[in-house]
């Protein structure tokens, strides 16, 4: 019999022995893809600047957003009634001018105000769309209305010196 050089001792022999092991590299680009989605934080990106993952940018820098519930939307205009089915949302980057209607609606109305100038629609059909949209639909379309906007500063409290 040979002596033993080396002693194991295990402590943890219910415990799962699986080791995975991660490299990180940090000097390299950040791989784009859905499957390193949930394996990379962005610290570049602000939470509320993501885009919803099934909105697509165009060429204009418009942002097409397809609805998950699709709405149809009945107006009148000189005498004639019209219908319309909006399967998705067609948003714009907004205007000085549009930032100022925005900012001079109510609080109740803002969020419709914002749709409408930012789909470039008329304020009645904008308002009747927005009540009948689903509020995942909603929220999506508010993400991508603040992703054209930027994050502004950060604030926070001041000690007293």
């Amino acid at each position: 019999m040979r002596p033993r050089n080396n002693l194991e001792i295990d402590l943890t022999e219910d415990e799962d022995r699986t080791v995975v092991d991660i490299i990180v590299d940090e000097d390299g680009p950040v791989p784009a893809g859905p499957a390193l989605d949930a394996d990379i934080v962005n610290e570049d990106v602000e939470e509320d600047d993501k885009l919803p993952a099934h909105a697509r940018v165009n060429l204009d820098g418009s942002v097409t957003l397809p609805l998950q519930h699709p709405r149809t939307v009945r107006s009148q205009k000189d005498g004639k009634i019209r219908e319309r089915l909006f399967d998705a949302l067609l948003l714009y980057r907004l205007t000085g001018a549009d930032l100022n209607a925005i900012m001079a609606a109510s609080d109740e109305t803002s969020a419709m105000v914002a749709l409408a100038r930012s789909m470039r629609l008329n304020q009645a059909v904008a308002n009747g769309l927005y009540t009948k949209l689903d509020a995942a639909d909603a929220i999506y379309s508010s993400m991508v209305i603040s992703h054209f906007l930027p994050s502004g500063r950060k604030t926070g409290k001041r000690g007293s010196a």
